[in-house]
């Protein structure tokens, strides 16, 4: 209501984040353990949870949020159940298949003593990362700004429905983060570059087939999370619309981490805190605004500030000097792991 948004949808709005607070520290939880055990090289458990998730938001979402008429809430619901077996299968995952030598009892001391170094280490990491859920904000604040439930209802559909692509690219960035940390570790540089190359090509081409099962399947998938109501041609044309971020969305987080590894950490914060959220401001205000796309065009905006972005990573990925790169990363993690041992 402070940034004079219609009563309704503040009340929504607020509603809907309140319930959400409860589903969100598990999801987290869900990422950490995910990572940690995909950083073991096991990853076909999450490939069988990331299809049974999709299953259980099918069903609780249709049931909740269609068949109860509980709308945000529903979502809230669906969102809740969804986390809680996430959570649930990865802690089986992890204690079934990882190395338990890498398990040790936790401390008060070994947790916090060296707090402070760590977070320094990986705050340009951490920022690189909230960049793009930054720019997914004002996307989202844009939604309200458009004082239409009907757009509102289709730009939650759409989100919910596409949320499984980002979750999945986060699977695949961490498989392939480990792939390219082992190579470059072991002094494989070139096999390194062209497994980051073979990568981006296997998205691109997923990312066609993709686009096609939607363009064939998009209203049946839109009747499954909007229903036959007056949002559904919206959902219908922003599905679609949304498939062409399952490129940048896969690739963003993987080559993010290659330049780490290439010691351009410092770039990947400017690009994506910085560039990524004004890039969204321009894009999205001119295509739902100025051009009357609506949530079409915010899903557009979207993929545009993300595609200027990627451009960015891959100039500087493929121009770059990887041996020279990787080992002034290897010095400069090497002085803060020993400063942090002092």
């Amino acid at each position: 209501m402070a940034i004079k948004i219609d009563e309704t949808i503040s009340m929504r709005t607020a509603n809907m984040m309140k319930y959400s607070n409860i589903f969100i520290p598990f999801q987290a939880l869900n990422q950490i353990i995910q990572t940690y055990v995909s950083s073991q090289k096991i990853t076909t458990p999450f490939m069988i949870s990331n299809f049974l998730s999709f299953a259980i938001s099918i069903y609780f979402g249709k049931k909740y949020i269609i068949d109860e008429n509980y709308r945000e809430i529903g979502f809230c619901y669906t969102r809740i159940i969804q986390e809680l077996f996430n959570v649930v299968y990865s802690v089986i995952v992890m204690i079934a298949t990882i190395n338990k030598e890498t398990l040790i009892k936790p401390t008060f001391n070994l947790i916090f003593d060296k707090f402070p170094k760590y977070i320094s280490y990986n705050l340009k990491t951490a920022f690189s990362f909230y960049g793009e859920c930054f720019a997914f904000e004002l996307n989202t604040y844009f939604a309200a700004r458009l004082n239409d439930l009907n757009e509102l209802a289709g730009y939650v559909a759409i989100i919910n429905c596409m949320i499984y692509v980002f979750f999945i690219s986060i699977g695949f960035s961490n498989t392939f983060r480990t792939m390219i940390g082992n190579s470059l570790g072991s002094g494989q540089i070139q096999p390194a570059r062209a497994n980051n190359l073979i990568y981006t090509a296997y998205v691109a081409i997923f990312t066609v087939v993709i686009m096609i099962i939607v363009e064939i399947y998009r209203t049946e998938i839109s009747l499954i999370y909007i229903g036959n109501t007056p949002a559904l041609p919206i959902v219908k044309a922003g599905i679609l619309a949304y498939y062409w971020n399952v490129f940048p969305t896969f690739i963003l987080y993987s080559q993010s981490s290659v330049l780490r590894f290439l010691n351009r950490n410092g770039l990947a914060v400017k690009t994506t805190a910085i560039l990524m959220p004004l890039l969204v401001v321009v894009f999205s205000g001119i295509m739902a605004f100025y051009m009357g796309m609506n949530t079409v065009g915010l899903i557009y905006g979207f993929f545009g500030s993300k595609f200027f972005a990627l451009i960015i990573f891959f100039y500087v990925i493929y121009t770059a000097d990887w041996k020279s790169s990787f080992m002034a990363f290897k010095k400069e993690s090497s002085n803060t792991e020993n400063s942090m041992d002092v």
